[in-house]
């Protein structure tokens, strides 16, 4: 339990300045809670999010508000179950982002 509170506890912006320029990150359940907040963290942290869940009002609003603030992000309304769900949210991050 240590550690996975350690980790969790370093936070996206230290991942950010660890990594090359051209940064992206794959959120799942990011409509709402936690997945919400990492992907609201990490674009503010400047990464290019592709936010993934079944909601897609609340992923549209969401969209809006990182793009609002200068955020890239690129959404994909599937239920990660799906069997087609992986590489639609791998193409999908590939397209937006080239990675």
């Amino acid at each position: 339990m240590r550690r996975f509170l350690k980790a969790f506890s370093i936070g996206t912006a230290s991942i950010a300045r660890r990594m090359p320029n051209q940064r992206s990150m794959i959120v799942t359940g990011a409509s709402s809670g936690i997945g919400r907040a990492l992907a609201l963290d990490a674009a503010r942290d400047g990464f290019g999010v592709v936010a993934v869940a079944r909601r897609t009002e609340l992923l549209a609003e969401m969209a809006l508000h990182i793009r609002a603030n200068g955020g890239a992000c690129a959404v994909v309304t599937t239920d990660v179950r799906a069997g087609d769900a992986p590489k639609r949210i791998v193409d999908s991050a590939l397209n937006a982002f080239g990675r």
